[in-house]
């Protein structure tokens, strides 16, 4: 916590982001993407008001934790080919910062 920069309510609102996360481990091969709207990752921030989302979601964006993947529309969802799978996601990525390629907390 005190590393980052970032407080409690700030990592709440993470943990509510991994919840989103399908699967119990992160894998590249899965996607790292997830597409909540604000109002459900309110609901699993325990209740906590949508403008402190917010404003916790660009806390962890800025410290490097977690990366906008933002649709043209600026809206967060999943398109999906004719075999069911995701093809291409926008909403925020939850690769961990020294495996991404860009962005400020990319690996050197």
């Amino acid at each position: 916590k005190s590393i980052v920069g970032i407080g409690d309510r700030a990592l709440a609102v993470l943990n509510a982001l991994l919840s989103f996360y399908p699967d119990s481990e992160l894998s590249e091969e899965n996607g790292l993407i997830v597409f909540p709207s604000n109002a459900q990752l309110s609901l699993r921030a325990h209740g906590m008001p949508d403008a402190t989302v917010r404003r916790h979601l660009a806390a962890l964006v800025d410290c490097g934790l977690i990366l906008r993947r933002d649709s043209p529309n600026g809206k967060r969802y999943a398109r999906k080919g004719r075999g069911g799978d995701i093809e291409e996601a926008f909403g925020f990525s939850l690769a961990p910062p020294r495996t991404r390629k860009h962005g400020p907390a990319a690996a050197p």
